[in-house]
């Protein structure tokens, strides 16, 4: 249900909260992204995790997916001109993906689906109020400002400490400041 209500846009935010090691990544990183480009090649996407060769992992997992089967699944194919693990695009069409750490750019790139995937390295990072501060500075001040009108964004991560970003996107929430985020709280 979540991800139908996601799919056919009913949620424009959503929180994906799961232990580690239980394949929240595995799921939305290397299933839900290709899924999503593969049924509308315009959507221009944007994949961040706390690392960037954690991100780029999964770009170029999601790359290599239509290089091999795009073709038959979709009918797509890559664009010669654009074929980089962090940075890639259907031939023929505006949509791809583009990758990259918290706390990195995303300057000209416009953001139809973004995913942030574990923001926090650990449960260390996470309690790090200094690390906290640049993550909430990242998502404010590149993230928000890359998001096109019509954009959805999933967060997944472990929640390690209750300031985190997803703590402080859903106080807002309360507040009735946010965004409006749907959580899905599996618990191990």
């Amino acid at each position: 249900d979540f991800f139908w209500r996601l799919e056919t846009g009913e949620i424009k935010r959503g929180m994906i909260f799961m232990p580690p090691q239980h394949g929240k990544s595995e799921y939305v990183s290397g299933g839900v992204v290709q899924w999503k480009l593969g049924q509308d090649p315009t959507i221009r996407c944007a994949l961040a995790s706390y690392a960037a060769r954690i991100s780029k992992k999964w770009g170029r997992r999601a790359r290599d997916f239509f290089q091999n089967h795009g073709k038959e699944l979709f009918g797509l194919e890559l664009d010669p001109s654009r074929r980089a693990a962090d940075y890639w695009g259907f031939d023929g069409h505006q949509g791809g993906m583009v990758t990259c750490g918290v706390g990195g750019s995303l300057t000209g790139e416009p953001v139809d689906f973004g995913v942030i995937d574990d923001p926090f390295k650990d449960a260390e990072q996470a309690k790090s109020a200094s690390q906290r501060e640049k993550v909430w500075d990242w998502y404010n001040t590149v993230w928000l400002t890359r998001l096109s009108a019509r954009a959805k964004v999933l967060i997944i991560n472990t929640r390690w400490h209750p300031d985190d970003l997803c703590g402080r996107l859903l106080a807002l929430d309360e507040e009735g400041q946010g965004e409006g985020w749907e959580v899905l709280n599996l618990a191990a």
